[in-house]
């Protein structure tokens, strides 16, 4: 197991908009960190990290991370964390699939959540009893994302809202074309961020 300490800096380092240190902030770290300990258990059968979340109104939260972030603890600890392969794949598919939610977003999927809506306020959260159907879910999501080289995706925001991934082995986010055709594209919030690449000269969207 790791510490969640870690987990969240991790987070902090790839997401620069974690760092702002607003409450919102804080909510999508604190449901980062708890997506990435479901989706460790639905692989590995393991517990990720040794701190337990609490049900609170805005879904689970560890009280010390939420603390520490509050009060700018995190920002000032060293960068320097080592994790083997599983943890940081876990953690890269995480980012891919939520790291551009909103809090609010992140809020109302764990709502939905059995381990959730069978606790009370402050109670312990127990992610080994979570349903076998989100589990296979994150399982699926896993299997699709495992081999993925997420140094070769790139992101781009516009409109600040508006997030796209991109191929970086056919796109340079510098392109006039690609930059116009991201602008002019007509963005739909209520499905998956587009996946953007180059074949034959033409950008493809899936």
């Amino acid at each position: 197991m790791v510490k969640a300490r870690d987990i969240a800096i991790w987070f902090m380092n790839k997401n620069i908009a974690l760092r702002n240190g607003t409450y919102d902030s804080n909510l999508k770290l604190n449901k980062l960190i708890y997506f990435a300990a479901l989706m460790y258990y639905a692989v590995f059968k393991e517990k990720l990290i040794k701190e337990d979340f609490e049900h609170w109104d805005n879904g689970p939260v560890i009280r010390d991370i939420r603390n520490e972030y509050r009060y700018g603890v995190l920002s000032n600890r060293n960068n320097n964390i080592e994790m083997n392969f599983n943890v940081i794949k876990i953690l890269e598919i995480i980012q891919f699939i939520y790291g551009y939610n909103t809090a609010s977003e992140l809020t109302e999927e764990t709502h939905s959540h059995n381990i959730w809506r069978n606790s009370s306020r402050n109670d312990v959260m127990n992610i080994e009893k979570i349903d076998n159907e989100i589990i296979e879910e994150l399982k699926f999501f896993y299997e699709i994302h495992k081999n993925t080289n997420f140094n070769l995706i790139g992101v781009e925001i516009i409109k600040d809202k508006e997030v796209f991934y991109y191929d970086k082995t056919t796109i340079n986010n510098y392109d006039d074309d690609f930059i116009n055709f991201i602008n002019n594209y007509n963005y739909d919030h209520n499905n998956k961020i587009p996946f953007i690449e180059k074949i034959n000269d033409e950008f493809v969207v899936s």
